[in-house]
């Protein structure tokens, strides 16, 4: 009798401390994902900061190529409207389709300050540039970090036995982010095409 009752008691501390280990993963990786989220809405907006600053700079020399200046306006008012919480799937393709805009956009107004010789060597313009640079190279790598964390969460929701343990506490699995570009951004961002 005593073995039995000593298995019963193993086994509901056996099944305890999966429950505790496994509540707390969810606990931590949930808490992962949105750091990351954070962060990469952070660099984000650093990137839209910069472009602003970048299409004043270029609309000081080639202030009547109107065009382009009104495309960046609006695709950063866009992303700027996007929210901050991409827990959903709808929210997720929002935040990718406003990134996109503001990537093509940039494209198109640095283009456009290729044909002004004077702006490119102009210094407040360089200084945007390795600026730029260097905020696409930081937002590439949250993002990654970003679609780990999500994918590791999303690891635990599905895997025997934390998928129980995620049903019974509510959690589900999170969106990953899916650029359409994806080989165009595994890339190293070039602010000027070489020519």
């Amino acid at each position: 009798m005593n073995w039995v009752i000593g298995a019963i008691v193993a086994l509901i501390v056996l099944i305890g401390t999966i429950f505790w280990g496994g509540y707390n993963t969810f606990q931590k990786r949930d808490e992962a994902v949105l750091g990351k989220e954070r962060e990469m809405f952070s660099c984000y907006q650093k990137r839209l900061d910069l472009v602003t600053n970048l299409a004043n700079t270029v609309q000081q020399y080639a202030g009547h190529e109107k065009g382009i200046f009104e495309e960046v306006t609006k695709a950063r008012a866009t992303a700027s409207q996007t929210t901050v919480n991409i827990n959903s799937e709808e929210a997720a393709k929002q935040f990718m389709s406003a990134q996109q805009a503001i990537s093509g956009s940039l494209s198109r107004l640095i283009a456009t300050a290729e044909n002004y010789p004077n702006l490119k060597a102009a210094g407040n313009f360089l200084l945007l540039q390795r600026q730029l640079s260097n905020i696409e190279t930081q937002c590439s790598l949250v993002r990654n970090q970003y679609i780990r964390e999500v994918q590791a969460y999303n690891v635990n929701v599905k895997s025997f036995p934390t998928n129980l343990i995620a049903q019974w506490a509510g959690y589900s699995t999170k969106p990953q982010l899916q650029f359409d570009d994806e080989k165009g951004l595994k890339s190293s961002p070039r602010v000027f095409a070489p020519k």
